[in-house]
């Protein structure tokens, strides 16, 4: 008899202590602290007229709890190299912690005729000696099309000038834009006939002068 008893006692104690040792075990995962999500970075690649003025892209993430696919947008001005937050897009967070962000990594393709030099923009246009000499009003390539731009008289080649507020909007900055650069290449006549060649001999020795001396 008293070594049934002995048995039931030893086993209510052992019983009353797993269920002491799983109540601490639940405390402790209540009480675990917040782990914040790991940040994603993936690659983006745009044109350079979606840099300037903006795009969107679908990208497909893999993470731990799964894939998704999101559609991103890509802001107007950002440059190549530049880093794009979507904040809340990483990795999920543990124990309540928040998740962590998405970074695009943004690659921009070159232009074939315009280059980017922080808000800037630059471009070649060429003009004949006639316009370098005389003077002109010529049209010129833009982000946002063409514009008119004026040559003075005695404009000599590699010369640059500036359309103000046609470069690439600053981020950051809503409504305010970089220049414009044209910088003019005198392109002379592929062919000329007898009779220009003949005039031309006469003007350089009526007019000589030499550009090589200060």
């Amino acid at each position: 008899g008293m070594g049934g008893n002995l048995n039931d006692i030893f086993g209510e104690l052992f019983q009353m202590g797993g269920m002491r040792r799983g109540h601490k075990g639940r405390q402790r995962a209540a009480h675990a602290e917040p782990v914040h999500g790991r940040d994603i970075t993936t690659d983006v690649t745009i044109d350079f007229l979606e840099a300037i003025h903006g795009a969107s892209r679908q990208v497909r993430l893999h993470r731990e709890g799964g894939g998704e696919t999101l559609t991103v947008k890509i802001p107007p001005g950002v440059e190549n190299g530049s880093k794009v937050r979507i904040a809340g897009k990483g990795e999920q967070g543990q124990h309540g912690g928040l998740s962590g962000d998405l970074y695009l990594q943004v690659h921009v393709n070159p232009h074939p005729l315009f280059w980017r030099e922080d808000s800037n923009i630059f471009c070649n246009v060429p003009i004949t000696i006639y316009e370098a000499v005389l003077g002109a009003n010529v049209d010129v390539p833009t982000l946002d099309g063409t514009a008119k731009m004026k040559i003075p008289a005695a404009t000599s080649s590699g010369q640059k000038f500036r359309l103000k507020g046609k470069g690439a909007p600053i981020l950051g900055k809503k409504g305010t834009t970089g220049d414009q650069y044209v910088i003019v290449q005198i392109v002379p006549p592929k062919k000329i006939d007898s009779e220009t060649e003949e005039w031309m001999r006469e003007w350089a020795q009526k007019h000589p002068y030499n550009p090589r001396e200060s």
